[in-house]
């Protein structure tokens, strides 16, 4: 792996297993409309000072050779490393692991899993678990794609006087009644796509398939945490840029900002 951005893989059904939820952003279609992330504050109820969703907005190059290129951004919901499977988020918070929870597969099939203040369901989604979140933001720190904020909506812990966490679930809500999340629901150019990334005939397994998709990589990495948001069509200056550190980037004028 190099840069920021890594190659997807196929990936082969598994029979009596959770299904692994992913999406697929398709950049040649985005047209910046910021649909995406409008509909989902409005669906989460996201407070003016956090994202769940975000559109990074990159200005560059010159007159007749200006262009303006978007990058949707969200929570990655990450596999983690193949050795240990679990997201660097997890890992490292406090109050994980807790109970014991069951996850039921569509065909019955029952699944062991352990929660806690953020965790990994089966069906690969991460999921913030407020009642014994102690409010140390290690969570937010760790997460490679800055993924998570301070929700000032919210308090969590026992005593519920702790700092709150919120970030990008998917709209777990939604899909478990069967629906697609907001931002893939609303988005005008049809850019994203949200499936089981275990069914090999999926749409988002298709895409990944048929398309040279590519997963975030942040060049402080140095494991793939195998991330579950697949980009399509990755304009390369934003990838050159995308593979620097902040310091890096901070070295020469810039215009990116995010809306």
């Amino acid at each position: 792996m190099s840069g920021l951005f890594t190659a997807a893989k196929a990936v082969a059904a598994e029979e009596g297993k959770a299904p692994r939820l992913g999406m697929v952003i398709d950049l040649r279609k985005c047209v910046g409309c910021f649909s995406c992330q409008v509909s989902c504050k409005m669906e989460n109820g996201v407070p003016m000072a956090g994202f769940n969703s975000w559109v990074k907005v990159y200005d560059m190059g010159e007159y007749p050779k200006a262009k303006r290129v978007f990058l949707p951004r969200l929570c990655n919901h990450c596999e983690g490393t193949e050795k240990d499977k679990v997201p660097p988020c997890v890992k490292i918070c406090p109050e994980y692991p807790k109970k014991r929870q069951t996850f039921t597969t569509a065909d019955g099939k029952k699944i062991t899993y352990r929660d806690g203040a953020t965790y990994k369901r089966p069906d690969g989604l991460i999921l913030i678990d407020n009642d014994p979140c102690t409010g140390c933001g290690k969570c937010i720190k760790e997460c490679p794609f800055g993924s998570r904020y301070f929700d000032p909506r919210i308090k969590s812990g026992a005593d519920k006087t702790k700092n709150a966490v919120g970030k990008c679930n998917f709209c777990q809500h939604r899909i478990e009644k069967g629906l697609e999340p907001a931002c893939v629901r609303n988005c005008v150019g049809k850019a994203r796509t949200f499936g089981d990334l275990n069914d090999p005939n999926s749409e988002v397994s298709q895409l990944i398939k048929n398309n040279p998709a590519k997963t975030l990589k942040p060049p402080k990495l140095k494991e793939d945490i195998r991330p579950r948001v697949y980009y399509i069509g990755l304009d390369e200056d934003v990838a050159k840029i995308e593979a620097k550190t902040e310091e890096e980037i901070n070295t020469k004028p810039q215009i990116i900002y995010s809306l």
